[in-house]
């Protein structure tokens, strides 16, 4: 499939099952481009493409389209091309909500709203929630410059609370792995909570970037790839995984395995609705820092691009503050300024007992 500029005008050409080539002639590059995203999606559902009428139309005249046929569409223009499959995993959640059916021009301000105020009733977090809407929003951006709709609708964003974060206690932690026991998010789950990797990290995970005792994540959140070091425990979980398929955890669903932990842990009686899969994250950020990493190693550990989102975890070093007062003990043991004698006031001084007269000026 390609589009081709032909003295005034723009050519668009699409090969379909069979080997045929159906190519077309428009005034303008987006016309071109649209009837180009249309014959995509009629291959993709196994559809014959159809001509493009003469002349110019509004999106009037486009035939009614679903979210199911959006879903599609924004898959193969914009997703396909990102080095994850969230965006698409989160778009089909969409598109099951709202329903696959639903005409596109029927997604209005007001139905989004309704859908929002239902996906709280369910508590689900509003970071979730913002999620879902940037997909849907990424969606109706596509529908727009196809002239599906002539206008997108306001997109109902809600603030997140960004409270503290929550990490698990090692008895937390073994009460919810004897839950999962014998299933492959068991070795999901460990190495999560050993290595700090994000979910979607651990399940694009390549063998062929798993060494002994470290492994490489080439697609994580900040677009930059980092090594991070197994521990005795992580390096027990992935010797045991035997090496098939494309990497250890391949073919695991991100959003059962979510599911699948929050179950264990509401079995578990850990109730408190902070505590999710990526809290296994933070599990091992705090474990760090309180074993006394330099918060600077703990960044490049956990891939963290400023400062600031692993220094949340800084107030957990315990002895932090008692390091820094030896460390002014030995730098002051020796010398220090004597304010409470006359014949030593203002000078610096061998370090003076304590006087038992009292004679203090």
């Amino acid at each position: 499939m390609a589009i081709t500029k032909r003295g005034g005008s723009w050519q668009a050409s699409v090969v379909v099952p069979g080997g045929k080539r159906l190519r077309f002639s428009f005034r303008d590059e987006q016309g071109a481009k649209v009837w180009e995203k249309e014959a995509e999606l009629a291959i993709a559902k196994g559809l014959s493409p159809v001509p493009p009428a003469r002349g110019l139309h509004d999106s009037g005249s486009v035939p009614g389209r679903t979210l199911g046929d959006l879903l599609v569409l924004t898959q193969q223009a914009k997703w396909a091309a990102l080095k994850t499959d969230a965006m698409f995993l989160t778009g089909s959640q969409v598109v099951k909500e709202l329903g696959g059916d639903l005409d596109v021009r029927e997604v209005d301000y007001q139905r989004v709203v309704a859908w929002v105020w239902n996906l709280r009733s369910s508590n689900l977090a509003q970071a979730t929630i913002n999620r879902r809407l940037a997909a849907l929003s990424s969606m109706l951006n596509v529908a727009q410059e196809m002239k599906w709709i002539t206008e997108k609708p306001k997109i109902p964003y809600g603030k997140e609370r960004k409270g503290e974060r929550r990490w698990l206690h090692l008895e937390e932690e073994e009460a919810i792995l004897e839950k999962l026991q014998g299933r492959r998010e068991w070795g999901l789950c460990v190495m999560a909570a050993e290595t700090g990797l994000r979910l979607g990290e651990l399940l694009s995970l390549r063998w062929r970037n798993v060494a002994h005792d470290r492994v490489t994540v080439v697609e994580s959140k900040n677009d930059d790839s980092r090594t991070v070091p197994l521990t005795q425990r992580a390096r027990g979980v992935m010797d045991a995984l035997p090496r098939v398929g494309e990497g250890p955890f391949a073919g695991i669903n991100r959003f059962e395995a979510s599911r699948r932990f929050r179950r264990a842990a509401v079995e578990a009686g850990i109730t408190d609705e902070k505590v999710v899969f990526h809290s296994l994250r933070h599990t091992c950020a705090s474990r760090l820092v309180m074993a006394g990493v330099d918060v600077r190693r703990v960044q490049v550990w956990m891939g963290h691009k400023s400062i600031q989102s692993t220094l949340v975890y800084a107030h957990l070093s315990s002895s932090s503050l008692q390091d820094a007062v030896a460390q002014l003990d030995r730098c002051t043991q020796t010398h220090y300024l004597v304010r409470h004698r006359h014949d030593t006031c203002g000078k610096i001084s061998g370090i003076v007992p304590p006087i038992a007269n009292n004679n203090i000026a």
